[in-house]
């Protein structure tokens, strides 16, 4: 994406992301480093791509 956007003109810039914790709170790890996730990211890794093909449209509405 970065090349193709280049090609066009387009000029890299950095973006600056706000957040707002309700319990002021650290910020969530949603990286797929986290061990919090590494059992899911094992199981989906492992299943057949017909199954994730249908089950992964169907379950990202529900990630963060």
């Amino acid at each position: 994406t970065y090349r193709f956007k280049l090609q066009w003109g387009a000029e890299p810039c950095q973006l600056v992301w706000h957040y707002w914790m309700r319990d002021a709170g650290p910020v969530p790890n949603l990286s797929p480093s986290n061990p919090k996730y590494a059992a899911a990211i094992a199981c989906w890794r492992h299943l057949p791509l017909a199954i994730t093909n249908w089950l992964g449209p169907r379950i990202v509405r529900y990630l963060p």
